[in-house]
């Protein structure tokens, strides 16, 4: 059975019940205590009726339309598919959380008409799947339909698999001011599509939460996966290009002065557009002006966590970390590149393995062990040893990266780029 959940306190989203089993947010790992449960039917096909003197005024379709939410569901951990958690940082500051689920599911629910005094919800008829009006509930119903199951009022809901970013401030101010948030969103989304060269319904965006869980929803809208929200995520600098076409898109030079003919607060050249005209006062490309700057320069700096602890670090807590785990001069010139020159960093250091038995100089999610190999490992006799546990350790699923001492960084790191992934710009100070 499928239900909806409405927590005060946490990201709305929907989840299985199963039994009468204690749920628990997938995102904070709470138990959610759920303040209303709400029944929803699944609408995979349905039948239309024509129906006439119906408007063509988009707004009017909007304003007296249905209250429609988007929800999300991560995939199960069983699935294979990760979280990955990432701060975005500008002038040593943490500004944004990111959090990319792939292949999630997006939930849309449809909670009936707006601005009516009746509860939310339609009325079916579960015999026939009709969807009844008021006035068809008001009709006698004949003698033969007096043991026919009655309408309920349900909840309609459609789903999709895509790909899924959440975007969370971490400044309490910006949470809370809802014109920074909405005029965020549809910055992001313009510098998105831009950057990317998508069109404005291939990327989909909504506002989700309460409280210190607000964050902006942002999903693959297409058909398939673009792969786009990961980019975000892997290349050094894409958040910061899209960081830079929104300040463009919202009539600011690079240096934040205006641009020439600007706008006042919004416009349909920036952040207005026919689907989100029902928000304009709350839409103020002033009010973001000085958050782009500062995302323009920004880093995405992933949080880490190992395999002895779900707990999930800062990419500085996560360093200090692996420091304190080296034991060889190599390893910790070898951490000392990766982190100087923006490479993905280990998920673990000195990982101990029972069969075959060995330990790890490091390891990287879900299955590679880099091994850095000094001069001690260039003998004969211990070069034999190595080759045979490596073997071995390829033959369990693993696979094995070797960091020798008399090569260069660059080049070893180079060639494994799914594993270290893309050099970004290296750190000040670094």
């Amino acid at each position: 059975m499928i239900v909806y959940f409405d927590a005060s306190a946490l990201v709305k989203r929907y989840v299985e019940e199963e039994g009468s089993a204690l749920v628990r947010d997938l995102l904070t790992s709470e138990p959610i205590a759920a303040t209303s449960v709400i029944s929803l039917l699944e609408l995979p096909n349905v039948r239309l009726r024509r129906r006439e003197r119906i408007t063509c005024n988009e707004e009017e379709r909007l304003r007296e339309g249905y209250e429609l939410q988007v929800t999300y569901r991560f995939a199960p951990p069983e699935s294979g598919q990760r979280l990955r958690e990432a701060d975005v940082v500008a002038g040593g500051q943490p500004l944004l959380r990111l959090l990319y689920a792939p292949a999630a599911t997006i939930a849309y629910i449809n909670h009936g008409w707006k601005y009516e005094c009746r509860p939310q919800g339609f009325l079916i008829d579960l015999d026939s799947g009709e969807l009844l009006t008021d006035s068809a509930v008001e009709t006698p119903r004949p003698a033969s339909a007096s043991e026919a199951t009655p309408p309920e009022s349900l909840r309609l809901w459609v789903w999709e698999t895509q790909d899924l970013l959440l975007v969370r401030f971490l400044n309490p101010e910006l949470r809370e001011n809802d014109v920074v948030q909405t005029s965020l969103q549809y910055a992001l989304q313009r510098g998105i599509e831009q950057t990317f060269q998508l069109e404005e319904r291939e990327l989909g965006v909504a506002r989700l939460g309460e409280g210190p869980w607000k964050s902006l929803l942002f999903y693959e809208a297409a058909e398939g996966s673009l792969g786009v929200l990961r980019r975000l995520m892997d290349e050094p600098s894409a958040l910061s290009e899209v960081a830079q076409s929104a300040l463009a898109i919202c009539h600011y030079n690079p240096d934040g002065t205006e641009q020439a003919r600007a706008c006042q607060q919004a416009c349909y050249e920036c952040l207005l557009s026919y689907t989100n005209q029902l928000e304009a006062n709350l839409l103020n490309r002033q009010a973001i002006r000085d958050l782009l700057q500062q995302l323009t320069a920004c880093q995405v700096q992933p949080r880490l966590s190992s395999h002895r602890s779900e707990e999930r670090r800062s990419y500085e807590e996560h360093l200090a970390y692996l420091r304190a785990r080296t034991q060889s001069a190599l390893e910790r010139n070898f951490l000392e590149f990766l982190e100087q020159h923006g490479y993905r960093l280990p998920a673990d250091a000195q990982k101990s393995l029972a069969e075959p038995r060995c330990i790890a100089d490091f390891f990287y999610q879900p299955n590679v062990l880099v091994f850095c190999d000094g001069p001690p490992h260039d003998t004969s006799h211990q070069r034999r040893i190595d080759e045979q546990q490596r073997r071995e350790l390829v033959a369990c699923g693993y696979r094995v990266v070797v960091i020798r001492w008399d090569q260069d960084f660059h080049q070893q790191v180079r060639a494994y780029p799914e594993i270290f992934g893309l050099s970004r710009t290296a750190r000040p100070g670094s």
